[in-house]
């Protein structure tokens, strides 16, 4: 495949936690949403040990795609909101947004319960090509000569980031095993905005002490009946604070849980649990 070179970098979330990705993208001149793009160029750096800006830079380079824009979406109601300054333009985000609410298309069934990454064509699509091209505009037709590759993580809380690459449909089509390379990248670029988010919203670690004491007992290896015996609780008790755990860390479940505890320094893995 024929890589092109990722322009710009994703400033600093600062406060509100947001990305300015717009920033990050390989405009070319005749992109014909690069004025709706907006955002300025910022060479901040990324926090927490995790290059977000080489990692956000990769996925455009592996993809073969121009741009990147990450949202959130309710899977419940379909609703989708911009994680940072939007690089595919509020149009296409409210485009996006009504493909899913819609439902009957290929991306509205994928985007809400697909458990791998997928490419999308939407001049391939022949119902929402033809919803695409009667609304007759510049990002319409912006839509329709590009192909987008779509990588997710799936929250037990039933809010999903989604992060979509644009890429022209001239472009050479990923393999597999770079589109799922692309698809872990976008992992650890949704766990450094997930803690991101927290750590403005919270000023600190937003576990209980007792959901902090289950979780770091099941990062050693401990089931939830030895856990309930080592702190005198009910299974069922310790399987709650789990599980709410979990959803607070936005994880995909317990062990992608304990991996972002440790990562962002909720648990040390090097210190002594002293057993009740």
């Amino acid at each position: 495949m024929t890589a092109k070179a990722a322009g710009g970098a994703l400033s600093d979330p600062g406060q509100h936690g947001r990305y300015d990705l717009a920033a990050m993208t390989d405009r070319p001149a005749d992109n014909p949403e690069n004025n709706a793009a907006g955002g300025q160029e910022d060479d901040a750096g990324s926090a927490g040990g995790v290059d977000c800006d080489q990692i956000g830079k990769d996925i455009i380079r592996l993809s073969g795609a121009f741009r990147i824009g990450v949202f959130r979406m309710v899977r419940e109601t379909g609703a989708f909101s911009s994680e940072g300054e939007p690089a595919l333009g509020k149009e296409m985000r409210r485009l996006f947004g009504d493909l899913v609410r819609r439902g009957g298309t290929g991306f509205a069934s994928n985007v809400r319960s697909a458990r791998l990454p997928f490419v999308w064509e939407p001049a391939l699509d022949d119902d929402t090509g033809r919803w695409i091209s009667a609304l007759q505009s510049e990002v319409a037709a912006a839509v329709l000569a590009s192909r987008f590759y779509v990588f997710f993580r799936r929250s037990s809380a039933g809010v999903d980031r989604i992060l979509i690459a644009q890429a022209r449909r001239a472009s050479e089509v990923p393999s597999h095993d770079t589109l799922l390379a692309c698809h872990g990248l976008a992992q650890v670029f949704f766990d450094d905005l997930t803690m991101r988010h927290r750590s403005a919203a919270e000023h600190g670690t937003p576990l209980t002490p007792r959901e902090k004491e289950c979780l770091a007992w099941s990062a050693e290896g401990k089931t939830s009946e030895e856990i309930a015996m080592i702190l005198s609780l009910s299974a069922h008790t310790v399987n709650h604070y789990l599980v709410g755990a979990t959803k607070k860390l936005d994880a995909a479940n317990r062990m992608h849980a304990i991996t972002i505890a440790i990562r962002t320094g909720i648990l040390n893995i090097d210190g002594n649990l002293d057993a009740a």
